[in-house]
């Protein structure tokens, strides 16, 4: 599912980032990439505000949609 469908306070697992090679790398480089949990701590309209590790940033609905994630129990 998109990490864009995970409600304030679940969490999932990064499986793969759908973008092009440019947003990709983007991604890649601020720790969103397979294999890495993230955590929904703002979703309401506007940007999410996601934790990854101690990191806390914030993306775009449009790019969310891009990261495909697995819910986490």
């Amino acid at each position: 599912m998109p990490l864009s469908f995970l409600g304030e306070g679940e969490s999932g697992t990064v499986v793969w980032v759908r973008a092009g090679r440019g947003l990709t790398g983007k991604l890649l480089s601020m720790g969103i990439s397979p294999g890495a949990r993230v955590r929904v701590l703002k979703s309401g309209p506007g940007p999410l505000l996601i934790e990854i590790g101690q990191t806390r940033m914030a993306i775009s609905r449009g790019v969310a949609m891009k990261v495909v994630v697995r819910r986490e129990g």
